[in-house]
């Protein structure tokens, strides 16, 4: 366990998210009398075990609420068993609360989030960032009194991450930026310390060759955002599709 602010602990558990690279999956407590718990990792034994034996570290504090970034398993998965153990509320955005109650036979999410919800703990405000892109409804978290913000797998701290939406990602890391986090505390790899800096250059990287398949993936969606913009259109389909910018073809009429 890591601290990372006077009201922050990080516990990197166990994962299999996105081998070789992602082999952590960050958790979050924030606090002090009472604790957020935010992402709930994997319900393998070994990644519960860390969490039961963290908790047990800090002297088993109250843990009122966890929260869930988005509705990818290695996030939510461990949340029932965290949920029997402390008693938390479960939390996530409406637009992902029911897929993830989806995965279990109870309903998991007790209450759902919406942009601009606080939270309020004893000695600190956590407030909801709505930040679609990676999913519909994921979403960041920021702690003013600490100056720290949770990108779940919005802004990683390995690499890059995968988008679903191009427009909807870009217009949320500009969101991003109207807050004046000093940290980012992600959901995979480490803590970044310059965070308006990290989320201007975060596409600014070098592309390792195990990651090809997932940069194709990204230029599609850049592209279909193009598409939507009225930008770019194609012709053909699978390995033949070509892309073409519509202003060119205009210009040929």
């Amino acid at each position: 366990m890591m601290r990372v602010s006077p009201r922050v602990y990080m516990i990197p558990i166990s994962s299999k998210t996105f081998q070789p690279l992602y082999t952590t999956t960050n958790i979050y407590l924030i606090g002090q009398q009472e604790l957020v718990m935010v992402d709930a990792g994997y319900a393998h034994e070994e990644s519960y075990q860390q969490v039961v034996q963290e908790l047990q570290r800090l002297g088993n504090p109250s843990v009122p609420y966890l929260i869930i970034t988005h509705g990818h398993r290695d996030h939510f998965e461990g949340a029932e068993k965290i949920k029997r153990l402390t008693g938390a509320k479960v939390l996530a955005h409406y637009q992902e609360a029911d897929l993830i109650n989806s995965e279990f036979s109870q309903v998991l999410v007790d209450d759902t989030l919406k942009d601009g919800d606080i939270l309020e703990i004893a000695g600190a405000k956590l407030e909801t960032i709505h930040t679609p892109g990676h999913s519909i409804g994921h979403i960041c978290l920021y702690l003013a009194e600490d100056r720290v913000l949770f990108t779940g797998d919005h802004i990683v701290g390995i690499s890059t991450v995968v988008v679903m939406d191009m427009i909807d990602y870009l217009e949320s890391l500009k969101k991003l930026l109207n807050y004046p986090a000093q940290k980012i505390c992600p959901a995979h790899g480490p803590v970044m310390e310059d965070a308006g800096a990290k989320i201007k250059e975060y596409y600014a990287v070098e592309l390792d060759e195990r990651f090809y398949g997932v940069a194709e993936q990204q230029i599609m969606a850049h592209l279909a955002k193009l598409e939507k913009e009225g930008q770019v259109d194609h012709t053909g389909a699978g390995t033949e599709v070509v892309h073409f910018y519509v202003s060119s073809l205009r210009a040929l009429r």
